[in-house]
């Protein structure tokens, strides 16, 4: 389940001309990535901008149909309802044109996620993938997405010759799905992936299922990596309290955790 958010603020006519907006598409799950279009007036018409000039996208706000309120859950926990929603088209760099028949307005509204998995399920498939870019790519439609790195980002690139700053530019912030196995060990206290695996095997992990190709995977846990890079040893460390994190967090899947004296 996904929504698309076409933002704008409800300001007086003569104060939105010099106003820049953005797009959102929201995913409610997992899966992140946020998709950034900017937009102003034109001739009451929001005109969306791809580049630094005026595309031919175009979203008619006189043309919005009502619906019950959305709500809209983010990446950082925060909330925001939509009751209006109608359709935007996104041109791509080569000619072709993304449709979004689900458009969510919401007013006064300036933040964006959209699902990877999304732009999977409608065909594209990933044809690069290293620290330095992305590739995503359509045989049906016969289009591509470049996306470049920016202080850690996937930024989508309108022309991969001349980036556009990050404030002018389509942005695509991606995340990678956390893997079932990963989200477990994180919920039982960072335990470690094989007594984890043990867990699983008797049966004691009851809701969110786990198939057999999760459990054969390697997975490592970046808090814990750098958790134990950091640890002290332990005749440096305080009997009474401990000074760097899982320094002295034990569990197993049978033990309760470990009590100190005072």
């Amino acid at each position: 389940m996904w929504n698309t958010v076409l933002v704008h603020e409800d300001d007086a006519a003569e104060e939105k001309e010099n106003k820049a907006f953005n797009v959102i598409i929201n995913s409610l799950d997992d899966y992140n990535i946020a998709y950034v279009c900017h937009l102003k007036l034109v001739s009451d018409v929001w005109t969306l901008l791809t580049e630094r000039y005026e595309s031919r996208a175009y979203a008619d706000v006189s043309h919005l149909r009502s619906n019950n309120a959305v709500s809209l859950n983010l990446a950082d926990n925060a909330q925001v309802k939509a009751k209006q929603s109608g359709e935007i088209k996104i041109p791509l760099e080569d000619g072709w044109l993304l449709l979004r028949p689900n458009v969510m307005f919401a007013p006064g509204f300036c933040k964006n996620l959209l699902a990877l998995h999304v732009l999977l399920k409608e065909g594209y498939s990933v044809a690069c993938w290293n620290a330095e870019k992305e590739i995503l790519v359509n045989p049906t439609t016969d289009s591509q997405l470049y996306f470049g790195v920016r202080n850690g980002l996937f930024t989508l690139e309108t022309s991969t010759l001349k980036p556009l700053p990050v404030e002018e530019a389509n942005v695509i912030i991606a995340r990678q799905p956390i893997p079932k196995l990963v989200q477990w060990h994180r919920r039982f206290a960072h335990l470690n992936f094989g007594a984890l695996k043990q867990v699983i095997a008797i049966r004691v992990i009851i809701g969110r299922s786990l198939s057999d190709s999760d459990l054969k995977e390697t997975f490592d846990c970046e808090t814990c990596m750098l958790a134990k890079a950091r640890r002290m040893s332990y005749r440096n460390t305080a009997p009474c309290r401990a000074k760097q994190p899982l320094e002295i967090v034990r569990m197993t899947r049978v033990s309760q955790f470990p009590r100190r004296r005072s």
